[in-house]
């Protein structure tokens, strides 16, 4: 290696280090950070409430709860199971469906909007008693 070759190595590695370093400095003077604040004054993301579960089975043409009453603006998670054969279960005012493949339990997750009774019916066809396969959603006001 020459004289001149190992000149300009070490000027271009003195370069390069003054780069790294002098860039992300005029940087931070351009754009500085705002301080830290203790502990105790930062507030955490607020958590989602965790929902209220209920289970539902579908059998012979009825839903056991037949009334189910949640409140307005609380999770709820819907756990149904179809235990005799496939049905299906509709709120369609609130447009909420879902199949329900028997022996699965199939989860139903809804914040409702809406004080007021909501029918319940089977949305896959079971046998004779098919129409009559309905419950009822009661949304109260929330309690203070």
């Amino acid at each position: 290696m020459s004289k001149n070759t190992g000149r300009i190595v070490r000027w271009a590695v003195t370069v390069a280090i003054a780069l790294a370093v002098g860039i992300p400095m005029v940087n931070a003077r351009q754009n500085p950070v705002a301080p830290l604040q203790p502990a105790d004054t930062v507030q955490a993301p607020a958590q989602k409430p965790a929902p209220v579960v209920i289970k539902v089975s579908a059998k012979k043409y009825e839903y056991d709860p037949a009334t189910i009453t949640v409140e307005k603006g609380k999770p709820v998670r819907l756990e149904i199971t179809a235990t005799d054969r496939n049905h299906g279960f509709e709120i369609k005012d609130l447009k909420l469906k879902v199949n329900l493949e028997k022996g699965k339990m199939q989860p139903l997750e809804f914040t409702p909007g809406t004080v007021g009774e909501f029918e319940i019916k089977c949305s896959d066809f079971c046998g004779l008693g098919h129409g009559g396969m309905k419950a009822k959603l009661v949304v109260t006001a929330p309690k203070l």
